[in-house]
């Protein structure tokens, strides 16, 4: 690759250009999720209180929260596949680890649909918050 780092997204969005830009496999998104646990039981075992995973900002999590246009998977699409990604790591977390956990997320991201979280589906830049309020209420039921 002529000593130029791979960038790894999770689906296309003409709004971030990435010069060579993988998309990330279900696959490999797993093996992420795997380290996601990982990484809280090692915080658990240096003394950590509680972890704050971040959803926000363009990190991983984010841009699955808004990968509408993900075709053919599983953390792409409906508003199910989408959250999945963070859902299944809390569940495991707690579930494995046991350690209290903190959630950062966009509340919207100031881009039209389809490449937004949390705005109008009608592709104008008018937040819509029905689904970051919904996943607030997922994450509250699991202890968040």
């Amino acid at each position: 690759m002529d000593g130029l780092q791979q960038q790894y997204i999770v689906s296309p969005n003409p709004y971030t250009p990435k010069p060579n830009a993988k998309i990330l496999s279900d696959e490999e998104l797993d093996n992420v999720m795997d380290e996601y646990v990982k990484a809280a039981m090692l915080m658990k075992e240096a003394g950590f209180d509680a972890i704050d995973i971040r959803a926000c900002h363009g990190y991983l999590i984010s841009e699955l929260l808004s990968s509408f246009t993900r075709e053919n998977s599983k953390y792409g699409g409906s508003f199910e596949n989408r959250t999945r990604f963070l859902l299944e790591t809390i569940d495991r977390v707690n579930n494995e680890v046991k350690i209290p956990l903190g959630i950062r997320y966009n509340a919207c991201d100031m881009l039209p649909y389809p490449y937004g979280w949390g705005m109008s589906k009608d592709g104008s830049m008018t937040p819509d918050f029905t689904e970051p309020l919904r996943l607030a209420e997922l994450l509250l039921q699991r202890g968040v």
